[in-house]
């Protein structure tokens, strides 16, 4: 009795798969970092208008708490940052917040470098998720 067994790889498809799992694995790790961003902003009571808060990554509907009596100012499509970039051999993403003062924030309070540090298990948890997801479809 003969048996044989036989393997081969489409280099085509697998550099595909390959790509696409690079980029679901990068956009799925911004949400872990997404949420501990907006957790620490909120926990720590940097909320007034809510802008911020809800230009972080992606539109959200934190409520205001206006302390200064501005109200609720919903963030723009311009205050959120969210740009996928992408090469033959790269993906990178540019995610946080653009509104006017969020450079102030950030040096004060280093809550995006912060949620990034503290959300980094997470993100790598969510990110090797979805490579599993789409390798073994």
């Amino acid at each position: 009795m003969k048996i044989q067994a036989h393997n081969s790889f489409n280099l085509s498809i697998m550099e595909a798969q390959l790509k696409q799992a690079r980029k679901a694995a990068v956009e799925a790790a911004r949400k872990p970092f997404a949420n501990e961003a907006k957790r620490i902003t909120a926990d720590e009571d940097h909320v007034d208008s809510s802008r911020y808060i809800n230009s972080i990554s992606e539109r959200t509907d934190f409520p205001a708490v206006n302390k200064t009596g501005r109200g609720k100012i919903s963030p723009s499509d311009g205050d959120i940052v969210n740009v996928l970039k992408e090469t033959r051999d790269t993906t990178e993403l540019e995610t946080g917040t653009a509104v006017d003062y969020a450079h102030h924030v950030e040096r004060r309070y280093n809550i995006i470098a912060r949620g990034l540090d503290n959300a980094e298990p997470d993100m790598q948890d969510a990110a090797s998720k979805e490579i599993i997801k789409i390798i073994t479809k």
